[in-house]
C-alpha cells in the first residue's frame, strides 16, 4: 500500500476558537476538531482533482485521506501542536478490501502539492492565490483576499511529508521529503516556501509548476 502524510504546524488555541464558531453543530472535542479539519481538506481534494478523476477514484482518494492532531504533554503552544494529513487506507469505491488504487508517486505528489499550498507566502499573485491553510484560508479561491499580506500570522506551516509503501520488503522506511531547513524549505526555520526559494529550489520550482499548469485546483 502506498502512504504519504503531511505534517503541520498549527495554533490549537485559534483552531478551536474559529472551528467552534464555523460548524457548532459538530461540537468542539478532540474528535469532532479533528472530523472538521479532515472536512476541510476534502473539499480542497475535490476542488483540485474533481476535473481530472472519475467520481468513484475521487471518491477512493477522499476515502483514504484522515486528520490526526498530535498534542504535546504540558502547555499548548505554536511549536508543538501538529496535525497530519494521511493518504492511507485506499478503498475502491462499494469495496472493502484495500488496494493500491494509486502508486507511491503520485501519494507522494499530492502529498508534497498541497504541503507547498499550505508553505507558501509570497508577493507574487500567481503563487499567493495558491496559498491554502486549513485554520486560516480554507477557501478554494481567491475570494476576499488581494495579496499575500492577507495571509494571518496564526496560518499554519510545514514540518514535513513522509511516504512509504507499506508490505513491500525493498521500501519499507518511512522517507522524509523536507524537514523544515533541509530541502524544499531550504534556510527557513519557520516552515514556510519563500517566492525566492520556488526560484531557486528544484522541488519547490518543480511542484509550483504542476500545480499552475492545470486548471481548476491542480493536483
Amino acid at each position: 500500500m502506498s502512504v504519504a502524510a503531511v505534517t503541520i504546524r498549527i495554533n490549537y488555541p485559534k483552531m478551536l476558537t474559529m472551528l467552534r464558531a464555523d460548524n457548532p453543530d459538530m461540537g468542539d472535542g478532540h474528535a469532532a476538531t479533528e472530523a472538521k479539519l479532515l472536512r476541510r481538506f476534502r473539499q480542497l481534494i475535490t476542488y483540485c482533482l474533481g476535473l481530472r478523476l472519475s467520481p468513484h477514484l475521487l471518491q477512493s482518494v477522499i476515502d483514504s485521506m484522515d486528520v490526526e492532531i498530535t498534542l504535546f504533554k504540558g502547555s499548548i503552544n505554536w511549536t508543538q501542536s501538529r496535525i497530519i494529513l494521511l493518504f492511507n487506507g485506499q478503498i475502491k469505491g462499494g469495496g472493502h478490501t484495500p488496494e493500491d488504487l494509486f502508486p507511491l508517486e503520485q501519494v507522494t505528489l499530492w502529498a508534497l502539492q498541497i504541503a507547498l499550498m499550505i508553505g507558501i507566502r509570497s508577493n507574487k499573485p500567481e503563487e499567493y492565490l495558491l496559498h491554502y491553510c486549513p485554520l486560516t484560508r480554507y477557501e478554494t479561491t481567491s475570494s476576499g483576499h488581494s495579496s499575500y499580506l492577507d495571509i494571518p500570522g496564526e496560518a499554519c506551516t510545514i514540518v514535513r511529508v513522509t511516504a512509504r509503501a507499506t508490505g513491500d520488503s525493498s521500501n519499507t522506511d518511512r522517507t522524509p521529503f523536507y524537514p523544515v531547513g533541509q530541502s524544499m524549505a531550504k534556510g527557513s526555520s519557520t516552515g514556510v516556501v519563500t517566492g525566492q526559494e520556488i526560484i531557486n529550489d528544484p522541488l519547490a520550482a518543480l511542484l509550483f509548476k504542476t500545480l499552475t499548469s492545470r486548471t481548476q485546483g491542480g493536483l
